[in-house]
């Protein structure tokens, strides 16, 4: 048989196979969407004056906390 036969016959058969997983991946469900997380960051400022001075000193506080899992059960035994 020709050369070229084998090269089409075969390129046949990868594009098909190519077209069935396609096919399979997009029927396949989706997973369910998570809800975001609520905000975690926080942010405190405070002004105030230097009673000697007279300068203005500005206090900022960021507060980052986050939950990387689910809290464990306690292990309390009553």
């Amino acid at each position: 048989m020709n050369v070229r036969l084998w090269f089409c016959v075969a390129l046949g058969v990868f594009t098909a196979h190519i077209a069935v997983f396609m096919l399979w991946t997009h029927f396949q469900p989706r997973p369910p969407l998570r809800v975001p997380p609520k905000n975690e960051f926080k942010v405190n400022e405070k002004a105030l004056v230097d009673p000697n001075t007279g300068e203005k000193v500005v206090v900022r506080e960021f507060t980052v906390s986050t939950q990387l899992a689910t809290p464990a059960p306690s292990s309390k035994v009553e």
